[in-house]
């Protein structure tokens, strides 16, 4: 080799061993060989190196005519930001971003479903409300309705009832001895005034206190005598007894006496004078019984009780109004009748 050949190896190795060391990057595959003038392909430097081994092998150097040259393929490497693992993360975030809005959306899909769940109770309460105070306004109004009515009622049937009476100045009495019920009157004589007992009649009449015209359509009167405090025989208007005991009687008469309203009827007969009910001193002697009667469109019939008595120990009371010991609603009534 001539001295200007080994001059320029020479120079090439001193050129080559001044320089770093490259480094070495494995891009997708490939290795990069990087260094201060860049970075090129392996590939490319095994490519450089075949055609130099191939000249080497065929002779020396000098003998070519013309100096070694070598090429650099320089590729440049710059991390770009469409790679794969980049790509992924991307779209990682862009699906927890619409996780997080599908959530947010859920969020507040359930208050606004809370909230109308909520409002809808609440009309439904207002509802029931309302129509729980609408019922109690109509139940109310039914109730002053029926009240109305009743009075109506009340106003427009007549109430009939039996009283007893006698003639001015006379005070009735019952003659036990003789079983007769009389008057008793003081008659002035030459030896002074003397108590006079003779037959009388007792009267009676229907007596009407309601506001609308009955006619009385029954009668029934009975006598009884009993032991002080010892209530008479009963007597039921739906169904009368076939016998009285001896100490009593009774009398029942079918007719039709109009009575007007708030008034009375002509006077009736008691029967008093044919009686005769005997007794003794301190006994009780009874005038009861009951009225049938309808009202002015003889649609409602009712029946109404009366019970009197005369006690042979007080006799300065006469014939009063008497309320039996027991069960006194047997003798005194008013109601519908079956």
């Amino acid at each position: 080799m001539s001295k200007g050949g080994w001059f320029i190896v020479f120079a090439v190795g001193g050129l080559a061993s001044s320089q770093a060391a490259p480094d070495i990057v494995n891009f997708n595959g490939v290795e990069l060989i990087c260094d201060a003038r860049g970075c090129s392909s392996s590939l490319a430097k095994d490519n450089e190196r075949a055609p130099n081994a191939q000249r080497a092998s065929d002779g020396p150097a000098e003998e070519c005519g013309e100096p070694i040259r070598v090429q650099h393929a320089a590729v440049t490497y710059s991390p770009s930001s469409d790679s794969p693992s980049d790509q992924e993360a991307q779209r990682q975030q862009e699906d927890l971003k619409a996780q997080q809005d599908m959530a947010r959306w859920a969020f507040w899909m359930l208050v606004a479903t809370t909230a109308g769940v909520g409002l809808i109770g609440w009309t439904l309460y207002e509802t029931r409300k309302a129509a729980e105070i609408a019922a109690d306004t109509l139940e109310q109004a039914r109730k002053s309705a029926a009240a109305t009515i009743a009075v109506a009622e009340i106003d427009a049937k007549p109430f009939v009832t039996l009283r007893i009476e006698s003639e001015k100045g006379s005070d009735l009495v019952w003659d036990f001895a003789s079983g007769k019920v009389g008057a008793r009157e003081f008659v002035k004589t030459r030896a002074g005034n003397l108590m006079s007992f003779h037959d009388h009649q007792l009267w009676c009449r229907a007596s009407n206190g309601g506001r609308s015209p009955a006619i009385v359509t029954r009668i029934c009167r009975a006598w009884q005598v009993t032991e002080p405090r010892e209530n008479p025989t009963a007597i039921d208007p739906a169904n009368l007894p076939t016998e009285m005991p001896p100490s009593g009687t009774f009398f029942v008469k079918d007719l039709e006496l109009p009575v007007g309203p708030q008034n009375q009827s002509p006077q009736i007969a008691t029967d008093s004078d044919a009686v005769g009910l005997k007794g003794k001193k301190g006994d009780w002697l009874w005038f009861y019984g009951f009225l049938e009667f309808t009202d002015h469109t003889s649609s409602n019939r009712y029946v109404s009780g009366f019970c009197y008595l005369f006690d042979s120990s007080r006799p300065q009371r006469r014939f009063h109004t008497a309320l039996p010991l027991t069960n006194p609603k047997a003798y005194w009534y008013h109601r519908r009748a079956d």
